[in-house]
């Protein structure tokens, strides 16, 4: 039965109930968002528009992984990021050891072949229970996670060649994590070129965000080398990605100081696990003040600092010190005061009238050796012509 508004009512057995309801013609209600299945976890969403932001996926990822490991079992190690997870947990046969009698000595050997066939049952019993829980956590897993796949994720999956081989089983829900993680971080194209060209770039392209903690940034790394693995885009091996991490941490602006100082301490960070524990468990060696370049003067002692080189020279006279700080008086030649201030004015002005006296006094001087020198040049001259007529 249809309700207002053009919900559809549960009837007498009814559990299920419409995404979207429609008011009026071609309108959607505010209140129908599209939801999971699990209102307590989060649903993805795809946009077709491009990438869908690595910490939408990275949480989304995480938030899957805690409630699968906590409600179904260690199958949520799929949904793990890093470089321990994204694989089904290892159901190992039975070893000859566990088959072997230990401390059945003493006993009548009917009793013991007894005990010892009862214990092959238990293990091997143990054996075939782990394996067959473990096709049905993934008959479950799967289930869960296209519970919480907006619509537009699911027809985007379905626009690649694995999906209709993958959901015709549905029950490898570790293939579908990796095409989830696929479609939403890169195109979702058709082509899988595009897609692992995109992967690569969106990888060479991750950097520390302002604030970032190294466990968000951690996250988010993991998820760009998981999408390039899953679109078959070659990542290295784990040294290199190491090498790759520890540099994006170099070239941010918190992290720096501390992979200089490792680097230089030569630490060795062969793995991101590594470089995360050390990163995060190292303090920061406090670095020296480095001082403005110059010369600077110390008054306590008068010795002058080489800043540029860190040195200092040896203490300097007091007659050198003086010439540094001590002024003279152009008008008394006293020290410590400058003409203008000179507090004995009338000496200044006789000693300006005696330069000035004495100024006239050269000037007169000038004039008259001036005088005496042409005198000197005349009378050369009329003896020079009375020695010539006297010649003639």
């Amino acid at each position: 039965m249809a309700t207002r508004g053009g919900a559809v009512g549960r009837g007498a057995g009814g559990t299920m109930r419409m995404r979207g309801s429609t008011r009026g013609k071609g309108q959607t209600s505010a209140s129908s968002r599209e939801r999971g299945a699990l209102a307590e976890l989060p649903l993805l969403q795809y946009s077709a528009r491009g990438a869908t932001p690595a910490f939408a996926v990275v949480s989304w990822f995480s938030s899957m992984e805690n409630y699968v490991r906590h409600h179904v079992g260690e199958i949520g190690v799929i949904l793990d990021l890093s470089d321990c997870g994204m694989k089904y947990p290892v159901v190992d046969p039975p070893s000859v050891e566990e088959f072997t009698e230990d401390g059945l000595d003493g006993f009548p050997q009917d009793l013991a072949s007894l005990i010892n066939v009862e214990r092959v049952k238990m293990i091997l019993h143990e054996y075939h229970k782990k394996k067959r829980d473990l096709s049905e956590q993934k008959a479950k897993v799967y289930a869960l996670i296209m519970g919480q796949l907006s619509a537009a994720s699911i027809d985007a999956m379905k626009r690649t060649e694995q999906y209709a081989e993958m959901a015709a089983s549905a029950n490898d829900p570790l293939k579908l994590a990796e095409l989830v993680l696929s479609v939403h971080m890169t195109r979702g194209s058709s082509d899988p070129v595009k897609n692992q060209q995109y992967a690569c770039e969106m990888y060479h392209r991750l950097a520390v965000e302002p604030g970032d903690l190294i466990a968000q940034f951690r996250g988010r790394f993991d998820a760009t080398v998981r999408a390039m693995k899953a679109v078959g885009e070659p990542t290295g091996d784990p040294k290199r990605l190491a090498i790759e991490f520890t540099r994006k941490l170099e070239l941010s602006g918190g992290y720096r100081q501390t992979i200089v100082q490792l680097m230089n301490s030569r630490v060795s960070m062969d793995t991101v696990d590594a470089a995360v524990r050390i990163v995060s468990e190292y303090k920061t060696l406090p670095q020296p003040v480095v001082p403005r370049g110059g010369i600077s003067f110390l008054v306590e002692r008068g010795t002058v600092s080489d800043d540029d080189h860190g040195e200092h020279t040896e203490p300097t006279t007091k007659r050198e010190h003086s010439k540094r700080k001590q002024i003279r008086c152009f008008g008394c030649g006293k020290l410590e005061h400058i003409r203008d201030d000179c507090p004995q004015p009338d000496m200044v002005e006789a000693l300006n009238k005696e330069v000035e006296d004495m100024k006239q006094k050269l000037k007169k001087d000038s004039k008259r050796r001036g005088m005496t020198q042409v005198g000197f040049a005349e009378d050369e001259e009329s003896l020079d012509a009375a020695s010539t007529s006297e010649s003639e």
